[in-house]
């Protein structure tokens, strides 16, 4: 496996409407040309300039179609070829730069999932590309590190401990989602089947290395909505009419809605005859674009997250591949002189425009971003006039069974009495210690808020159990809601009912001399009071070391040695999720800052 690298800065790259040019939308628009390798860059006005994609050093042509564009806009990745079509390797372009920063070229890669899925192939900061690829051995998963350009992780299907995952001359893994909490999930697709029921889903924890499966990735076809996380994806519900036309390939009866606030997945929309083949967010989110077929055409209609119909795309409008923006949505059909065309539909005014048109007989265009024309500027967000979403049968929960995974030890359960859904807890910690509220039930998942002891809470679902624990749904005083432990180091830490634990236990501060339990191959989060707003990590153990890194608030961290006790205080040897080893300070006054995930 070899990663070549040339040139290492990331730059800003802004784009500016021509002068006098106003939209209520200023986005940009990344698209290629597959046959010249020709990126264009288009804005509400339509052409706004293009680039020609270089070839590294002794390669001789570009794919076709494996390409795909950081959520920044910022970086390409895209698979060229040696003479011959032999030989392919990924190269990472800069686009401001206009240069090469690096291509991958892992020994014997024969195929890639930018193939398959190209969307969702880069972390949401821009910082991480994961690319999926068959070998003449078998298969491999790596990401890659765009700052450092190292990598982040690697999977293959002989890695120890996986045997349950599918290995085939034709499983292609096909990177989908890079999640909160340095996780990503993927499904092992079967290049040999045009459309399974089902393939094999797996989250993928790139710090610890555990793997589980999942139910919300089911179909590598996805369309995830950065503001939320929320997945839409077309698949199967045998609970709903299914229609068999369309064997030996599976009919996709429903669209599947994903939610990772609640680790729920639910069928919002059916098409009891027609197979669903695609579908994405448009109009920031409010609206989803979605295609069917009924074997021998395809038809797209607009639909509002409750499943009711919009409005439908007129069959004389071919939509040959879409992508949402804020306000509405960009596609690429052919004119009536068989010439490929980009339309901006504007669904907040009800008009649409061509942006673009190419020659007659050109390749069709790949659209492979959508942005703001300032990239500091986030584009889409969750404040929009959402219809709530339908529920065509009761949600399913995702499943996380696990394959392999560190041992982060042996939490001990504590019955639980009388919390109820739509009851209140009161927030009860041992050594003034904040309770972690997650994204999802899970040790491993993103950290979204810290409730404090004495908290009072609403109880809104569950309980789940994953990871030794049994969680809870709650919500906070101010709005903001996730999964917490009903109970952990033989506590109860949701108690039942209103302002039910005493004041003298609410309020113990944390101790030096008081172990909170830590051992070297635990893995721990940063949790910092309100005086604190980051943490040190050293060089050493102790006051007097350099401090080489700032730790951010709700950093997971690999304990790998301590503890050793300097200058009053506990220190542990840690390891970040970018490779990054230090010591910290377990306790700092009254706050344990180290605490055991």
């Amino acid at each position: 496996m070899r990663l070549r690298l040339s040139v290492l800065a990331l730059l800003t790259l802004v784009f500016t409407l021509p002068s006098g040019a106003q939209s209520a939308d200023p986005f940009g628009a990344w698209m290629i040309l597959p046959d010249t390798a020709q990126l264009v860059y288009l804005d509400a006005n339509g052409t706004a300039g293009d680039l020609t994609l270089p070839l590294p050093d002794g390669y001789a042509h570009v794919s076709q179609d494996e390409f795909a564009v950081s959520p920044n806009g910022q970086t390409i990745a895209y698979v060229v070829y040696r003479a011959g079509y032999t030989q392919p390797a990924v190269a990472i372009y800069g686009i401001q730069q206009r240069s090469l920063l690096a291509d991958f070229a892992p020994a014997g890669m024969l195929f890639t999932s930018l193939s398959v899925a190209r969307l969702h192939a880069f972390s949401a900061d821009s910082r991480q590309l994961a690319i999926g690829y068959l070998t003449e051995a078998g298969w491999e998963l790596a990401v890659v590190d765009l700052q450092t350009f190292a990598l982040a992780g690697r999977l293959t299907d002989t890695t120890p401990g996986l045997d349950a995952l599918p290995r085939t001359p034709d499983s292609l893994p096909v990177p989908l989602d890079f999640r909160a909490g340095n996780r990503l999930a993927f499904t092992v697709y079967d290049l040999s089947v045009t459309r399974a029921e089902r393939y094999p889903a797996y989250l993928w924890e790139l710090v610890t290395g555990a793997l589980t499966t999942t139910s919300a990735y089911e179909t590598p076809v996805v369309d995830v909505f950065p503001a939320t996380g929320e997945v839409i994806r077309a698949g199967v519900d045998a609970r709903l009419p299914l229609s068999d036309a369309f064997l030996p390939d599976a009919h996709y009866n429903v669209l599947w809605r994903y939610s990772p606030a609640l680790g729920t997945a639910a069928p919002i929309y059916t098409e009891p005859e027609w197979s669903l083949t695609a579908a994405r967010f448009v109009r920031n989110g409010a609206t989803l674009l979605v295609g069917a077929t009924d074997g021998f055409q395809t038809r797209y209609k607009l639909i509002d997250r409750g499943g009711a119909l919009v409005a439908d795309v007129p069959e004389t409008q071919r939509v040959y591949d879409a992508i949402g923006t804020r306000t509405g949505f960009l596609y690429v059909t052919l004119n009536s002189q068989s010439a490929p065309t980009v339309i901006h539909v504007d669904l907040s005014g009800g008009a649409s425009s061509a942006l673009w048109t190419g020659e007659v007989s050109a390749s069709t265009p790949l659209l492979l971003w959508v942005g703001s024309s300032d990239p500091l500027t986030p584009y889409f967000s969750d404040a929009g006039d959402y219809t709530l979403w339908a529920e065509l049968a009761p949600a399913i929960s995702e499943t996380g069974n696990p394959i392999t995974a560190i041992d982060a030890g042996s939490p001990t359960q504590v019955p639980q009495s009388a919390l109820t859904i739509g009851g209140k807890a009161t927030i009860a910690t041992s050594n003034g210690d904040a309770l972690n509220v997650r994204s999802y039930f899970g040790t491993q998942y993103e950290i979204r808020a810290k409730a404090r002891p004495g908290e009072v809470v609403d109880v809104l679902d569950g309980p789940r159990d994953a990871d030794g624990f049994t969680w809870w749904y709650i919500r906070l005083a101010d709005g903001r809601a996730g999964w917490a432990v009903a109970s952990a180091d033989d506590k109860q830490t949701l108690v039942p009912g209103e302002n039910s634990v005493p004041l003298t236990d609410q309020n113990a501060p944390a101790s030096p001399s008081l172990s909170s339990g830590l051992s070297v191959g635990d893995m721990a989060a940063v949790d910092l009071p309100e005086t604190l707003d980051s943490l040190r990590l050293r060089n050493g153990p102790g006051l007097s070391f350099e401090i080489v890194l700032l730790l951010p608030d709700a950093t997971l961290l690999r304990i790998i040695g301590g503890p050793e006790r300097v200058d009053d205080l506990t220190w542990w040897e840690v390891r970040t999720p970018e490779g990054n080893v230090g010591w910290a300070a377990e306790v700092i006054g009254a706050a344990r800052v180290l605490v055991r995930q």
